[in-house]
């Protein structure tokens, strides 16, 4: 329960797409998700006054927020694709429990996720 917060990336579901076609090169449309956990706690019990839920919350749209900036600051992913011209969609999970078994302390857990697409070049070679 010490490893967060938790944040993973993975890009799939390649379509062909986009505006570029050039001669042997074809425009590729990669899906990437970015998906972060955060976790508040611990707590004896299920917390009544809804604090343990503010605080993930608050700590989620901050994670949510830090990872998009670093997204954004390079908008190329570093040369990898072209620049992206549309913000992410963002889901954001409500709050549920989970109990750690080491200590059965009470842990408040949020997800949140971006999703959005990158277009590359693909060489399709003769």
């Amino acid at each position: 329960m010490h490893e967060y917060p938790c944040i993973s990336v993975m890009a799939f579901a390649v379509q062909p797409g986009g505006d570029i076609s050039l001669d042997d090169f074809h425009g590729i449309v990669d899906n990437v998700y970015v998906e972060s956990y955060v976790i508040e706690g611990p707590y004896d019990s299920l917390d009544e006054s809804g604090r343990g839920e503010e605080r993930v919350n608050s700590r989620c749209q901050r994670v949510t927020d830090a990872v998009w900036r670093v997204i954004n600051a390079d908008r190329t992913l570093g040369g990898l694709v072209f620049e992206y011209p549309d913000p992410p969609r963002v889901q954001i999970s409500d709050v549920w429990t989970r109990r750690d078994g080491a200590d059965d302390q009470l842990y408040f857990v949020q997800a949140s996720r971006l999703d959005f697409g990158v277009q590359r070049q693909s060489y399709a070679g003769r």
